[in-house]
């Protein structure tokens, strides 16, 4: 299957349920209000910052030899890949119970005190399904791995429909507040690793009949290959996430439960750039030096040019779909939104020329080095604006842009100088042959009547 068309498939999945999405945020922002919606997002944040920050690069290590073993053998099961991923989720939720036990309540006090004492216990429910959490990143790598975009697109819109669905239906007719909609949460991310499960084994049966020593070497070439890419992927993560971290400190639950409108709903231009990585990720890996560039470039042009129109179109947006959708309550967040839009953009750009160092030169140390050039900056600049100068939604929106501007410059040299591509044209500018690839599409889909 084409990019274009796994492209379409795994886009569509997402915009169709995009809009479920929104009224089920909007209508649980308007029934807990921002200091209630703030303890929700501080109580999740609790499992999504451990996961991000501790996975040890479990998706794009999965993507990669997944992808490589089924090249390697046509025909053949991933073996045992599998397994071994299983044995690391064991592992890092290990080390994450560790260092929440050793350190936990040191390093997020400043975050966590601004938890009300009656709700901390969640905390609990949101930490404890990690495992879970884990294999869905886990699991979603193998199937880009095994070209199953179709299959990762289905499971995504059916996961996220029914998120959104529980959590109108819990608050419009069952009155749930916080500890009801954390619970939710964590039963269906464990329901949801059991249906991946349950999709993957097929695919990629555990097996661990390799000999002691193939395995052990096995796991140290995935451990080596996923820490150079988990490192620049901490960088990315204090960049990208560490803006509601600083708010919550600063302006506490009232503050962040404003002020994650902002990247949530900025969050939507990068479905695409999301349908492209997954789509892309195999064409780039196996393609001939000078094709991986040049497809790189398409993927980035693409990108640019479709996010790019959804962005002006939340720019314009941005006010009416939050003081209608979710009341002038939220309108705090108009102006961060705005500001983060062009900074999303720039950072789905990025992950188009990730592509290249990681999947084709198997280097994702690269993309590290410029995700720690950004973090060495956006870290002392965020807290002087937000901490020391109180510079409140607007300044942590501002210093989040500025960060993922500094990452996509940095890339997007490196990848010029690497492959001597230096005309911006066409990075930028729609080209011929893009026309032709539009009406091809629009061709085929037809003929097939759908996706």
């Amino acid at each position: 299957m084409s990019i274009a068309r796994d492209t379409l498939a795994y886009w569509l999945a997402q915009a169709a349920n995009a809009a479920l999405q929104y009224l089920s945020m909007a209508v649980v922002a308007v029934y807990l209000e921002p200091e209630l919606r703030g303890v929700l997002i501080g109580l999740l944040l609790a499992n999504t910052m451990t996961v991000s920050l501790t996975h040890l690069g479990l998706q794009p290590t999965a993507s990669y030899f997944v992808s490589r073993a089924r090249d390697a053998a046509p025909g053949a099961r991933p073996s045992p890949d599998h397994a071994l991923f299983l044995l690391l989720i064991v592992l890092i939720t290990a080390i994450d119970a560790f260092l929440w036990w050793a350190f936990g309540s040191t390093l997020f006090r400043p975050a966590l005190s601004k938890i009300p004492p009656e709700f901390r216990a969640y905390l609990l429910v949101s930490l404890g399904v990690i495992p879970f959490s884990l294999y869905l990143m886990a699991g979603q790598g193998m199937l880009v791995g095994l070209q199953r975009v179709r299959q990762l697109s289905r499971f995504l819109f059916y996961f996220n429909l029914i998120n959104s669905v529980l959590s109108l239906c819990g608050v419009i007719w069952l009155g749930w507040s916080v500890p009801a909609l954390v619970t939710a949460w964590a039963v269906l991310q464990a329901l949801g690793a059991a249906v991946l499960f349950g999709l993957l084994r097929p695919l990629a049966p555990l097996n661990f009949r390799a000999g002691a020593a193939d395995l052990a070497a096995r796991l140290r070439e995935m451990s080596s290959y996923g820490l150079r890419g988990y490192a620049g992927n901490v960088a990315g993560i204090i960049v990208s996430r560490f803006d509601q971290l600083f708010v919550m400190a600063a302006r506490g639950m009232h503050g962040l439960g404003i002020y994650q409108i902002a990247p949530k709903l900025s969050m939507l231009i990068f479905m695409p750039s999301a349908a492209l990585e997954s789509a892309g990720y195999r064409q780039v890996r196996v393609a001939e030096r000078a094709e991986a560039a040049r497809l790189t470039r398409e993927l980035f042009r693409t990108n640019f040019l479709v996010n790019g129109l959804l962005m002006l179109a939340l720019l314009l947006l941005a006010e009416p779909i939050i003081r209608i959708g979710l009341t002038d309550l939220y309108a705090g967040a108009i102006v961060p939104l705005r500001i983060l839009l062009p900074g999303t953009l720039m950072l789905s750009c990025s992950r188009m020329i990730s592509l290249y160092f990681s999947a084709q030169l198997g280097r994702p140390q690269i993309n590290s080095i410029w995700a720690w050039v950004a973090a060495l900056f956006y870290f002392p600049m965020i807290w002087w604006v937000v901490i020391r100068h109180e510079g409140g939604l607007i300044g942590a929106a501002a210093v989040t842009t500025a960060g993922h501007g500094i990452l996509l410059a940095g890339q997007w040299l490196m990848f010029m100088v690497q492959t001597g591509l230096w005309n911006p044209a066409p990075y930028l500018l729609p080209q011929p042959r893009d026309w032709g690839r539009l009406r091809r599409l629009i061709t085929e889909t037809i003929a097939r009547r759908g996706l």
